[in-house]
Order: C-alpha cells, then sequence, then structure tokens
C-alpha cells in the first residue's frame, strides 16, 4: 500500500505557535495555491489506482480549500480511502471512506466542531488533561500524542518526554510515500528538497520514496489504522474485496 499525502491549500485560519508547516503557510488567496480538482483527479485516475493508495489530505487547513467538499466527495465516489487532518473549525464533508480527524488547538472551551475523532496533543501550555476529561465525559473518539517542538530552543524535542515514555512506532504498513503541495509540485517527503521539476500540471508520475523507519508523517497515519482496517486494506489490494 502507498500514502499519497496532498496538500490541498498551504494556509490556515489558526497561527499556532508550534505549527510544522508554519514557514511554508500562504494567504488563502495567494498565487501558490495552485491546485484545483479537475488537475488533482485527472492526476490520480492516471498514476494512483485506489486499490493501492491511501490519501492523507492536510495543510494548513484543508477545510479553507475551495473545492474542498468536491475533492472528498469525489475521492470517495472514485473508491479511495484516508484520512483527513483539520482543526475541525470549518465544515469537511464527512462520507463513508474518509475520517476527519481534528487536532484540538484551541482552549478547553472551544472544542472542534466538524470531526470523527479528535486529536489531543500534550502542549505543556494547554490543559490537555481536561481535553481528554471532556472526550472521556461526552464519549467522544479521540487519541493523544506527545507534542513536538518543532521551532524556538527547545526545537527538536519532546515536550513529554521528561516524565512519560513515549513507545516508538516504526514504519509497518506503508511500504512508500509521496507528497503532492498546493503548488503542484511532487515530492519524496517534507524533510527533502522538493524537485520543481515534478508536477502534477505536467502529469508527472508519483516520486515514490521508501520511508525512513520512523518517518513521523507516515507513522501517524499508521496509528490511526486499526489492525482491522488495515487488513481490510491489504485484502483489497489484492483484489480479494471491492
Amino acid at each position: 500500500m502507498h500514502l499519497l499525502t496532498i496538500y490541498p491549500i498551504q494556509s490556515c485560519n489558526l497561527k499556532c505557535e508550534q505549527c510544522p508547516s508554519k514557514p511554508w503557510l500562504l494567504p488563502v488567496n495567494d498565487t501558490g495555491n495552485k491546485l484545483n480538482n479537475e488537475m488533482l483527479f485527472k492526476w490520480l485516475d492516471k498514476f494512483c489506482p485506489p486499490r493501492k493508495w491511501f490519501i492523507e489530505i492536510r495543510g494548513g487547513e484543508p477545510s479553507l480549500y475551495p473545492e474542498i467538499d468536491g475533492l472528498v466527495y469525489g475521492l470517495n465516489e472514485r473508491r479511495y480511502y484516508g484520512l483527513i487532518k483539520t482543526n475541525g473549525i470549518l465544515p469537511i464533508p464527512k462520507t463513508e471512506k474518509f475520517r476527519r480527524i481534528a487536532a484540538w488547538h484551541l482552549d478547553i472551551n472551544n472544542p472542534p466542531k466538524n470531526y470523527d475523532s479528535l486529536l489531543i496533543l500534550k502542549n505543556p501550555k494547554d490543559n490537555w488533561r481536561e481535553k481528554i476529561k471532556y472526550c472521556v465525559d461526552n464519549n467522544i473518539p479521540y487519541g493523544h500524542a506527545t507534542f513536538h517542538y518543532f521551532w524556538g530552543e527547545n526545537k527538536g524535542q519532546d515536550a513529554n518526554a521528561g516524565y512519560e515514555i513515549n513507545p516508538i512506532y516504526p514504519v509497518r504498513f506503508f511500504k512508500t510515500c509521496t507528497m503532492v503541495f498546493s503548488n503542484g509540485v511532487i515530492s519524496y517527503c517534507a524533510e527533502r528538497k522538493k524537485s520543481e521539476s515534478y508536477r502534477i500540471q505536467e502529469m508527472q508520475k508519483p516520486l515514490l520514496c521508501r520511508p525512513c523507519s520512523l518517518c513521523r508523517n507516515v507513522v501517524g497515519q499508521e496509528m490511526a489504522l486499526t489492525d482491522e482496517f488495515k487488513m481490510m486494506l491489504k485484502r483489497r489490494e489484492r483484489g480479494e474485496v471491492q
């Protein structure tokens, strides 16, 4: 199974201090946000058969993408499965094959409104324990994750490493990963230099990258999938189920 991460828009309606995408965020109407559904579907239909590709949609904030409804419905109609990473403030269609995971970035009084499950980051500046209690008390599906410093004097460190043991999950499920950014550039991964000559506008094929054993992006997707769901995807990839 191949993992495709699509950044349909690299803009956001929040300004989180430790946002990993901060240096690459653009105004919503910036000319760098060039993607549209016509070019995305044309490229996907040629290179990415649904049985072999799992799609992650993220940003920025994907709900700001002007064609987000058509993108999600179109991917479902083509029988792709995937995850949508959002802050849950603005609506994104709820569909059968795409699960909306909303990171709870705002305070305890402002939970996300549009989600299938919540993600709570253990930010030491945030009352994340109260957020977990809120989910438990209200029977809301949730997950929690270590808070990672991407910027500042603690850059590269995990905020929670001093008082809890965080298990290491190596990549096991996805064989390759590919990224498509909002300007159409196709890349191996966010950590490696992008090749501006590879763009979906030019109908260039995906750049298949074998993920590093502890790739945060790929491991993050794998941890969000149940063993039962992974089994279904493998059987589907082999043509045993529709």
